[in-house]
């Protein structure tokens, strides 16, 4: 069992408030070993999901036990101080300083159980492919293309239900690419407006998808060509406004840290602090040029 060395302090962090220690600790070492276990298959799952090697997730979980064992111990650490009136008797009990330690022991309790989330959290953004200018410009070609197909694919099937006259044309909807369920779904037009067929809304919401696509590729191509272009840089009320093209991102740049109500407004307009860069950051956008302005040449 994963947690048994913790038997001991288990059992001391229940004498002040039970009447069964030994039956509390022992639930307490099933239930935190059983919770620690399902920490590590979540590990493991992630690590799959990724195609992260078994020596690097093995290493993760190393460090992930050591840190639940340190926080689990500082827990019941906390919890051993908390004394309860019902097991130390009224007389003389020491209200404030039973306080003292439940608020203690609460602050360490709600570390412990939220911190594997936050762990879990962060590595999987560790796992997660990096969002680059290229990967998001294959990323909308392929969904142009996978849309385009579609469309012609839709006028097709329409053409040959139409060009069929109310027969039987499930051979050749399947020829042209149709899943046999969906041709024959496709020649039954009871109870639809529309009739046989793709519905017209179907070709008129994917061809508005097919031009926002255009649109948006267009637009990573021309970042794409810029990345190679040198930043560029101004400097408004004090603080640099740079144009990173390499990261993609539009940086503000303060001498020291800004004011507290600077950098609220920051987090408003979704600007996020990067320790790496030492800069104020969003992706390059209109709206992420229009917000850096607005915010600087506030500050006069």
């Amino acid at each position: 069992m994963l947690l048994k060395e913790f038997a001991e302090l288990a059992y001391r962090a229940h004498t002040g408030t039970s009447f069964s220690p030994e039956k509390r600790a022992n639930q307490y070492i099933t239930d935190y070993t059983a919770d620690l276990e399902k920490h590590l298959t979540m590990l493991d799952n992630l690590g799959q999901k990724y195609g992260v090697s078994t020596a690097e997730i093995e290493s993760i979980k190393e460090r992930f036990i050591e840190r639940y064992k340190r926080h689990f111990s500082a827990w019941l650490g906390a919890k051993s101080n908390c004394i309860s009136v019902m097991i130390a008797g009224p007389s003389k009990f020491p209200v404030r300083r039973a306080e003292k330690a439940n608020n203690a022991e609460r602050a360490k309790s709600d570390f412990f159980h939220e911190w594997p989330g936050r762990f879990l959290k962060a590595v999987e953004r560790g796992f997660k492919p990096k969002v680059t200018v290229l990967s998001e410009l294959e990323a909308a070609r392929k969904n142009l293309s996978d849309r385009e197909h579609l469309q012609d694919l839709m006028k097709k099937a329409n053409a040959i239900i139409r060009k069929a006259k109310g027969n039987d044309c499930t051979a050749q909807l399947i020829e042209a690419g149709i899943k046999q369920a969906l041709a024959v779904e496709l020649q039954n037009g009871e109870g639809k407006w529309y009739g046989t067929g793709f519905a017209p809304f179907e070709l008129t919401n994917n061809n508005a998808e097919i031009k926002r696509l255009r649109t948006r590729v267009t637009q990573l191509e021309m970042k794409e060509s810029m990345q190679a272009e040198e930043n560029k840089e101004y400097t408004i009320n004090g603080v640099r406004m740079v144009y990173n093209y390499q990261i993609d991102r539009i940086q503000l740049i303060f001498e020291g840290k800004p004011a507290k109500e600077i950098r609220e407004t920051l987090g408003k307009h979704a600007f996020r602090w990067s320790p790496k860069e030492v800069a104020w950051q969003r992706k390059i956008t209109k709206n992420a040029e229009d917000a850096a302005k607005r915010i600087l040449f506030d500050l006069s």
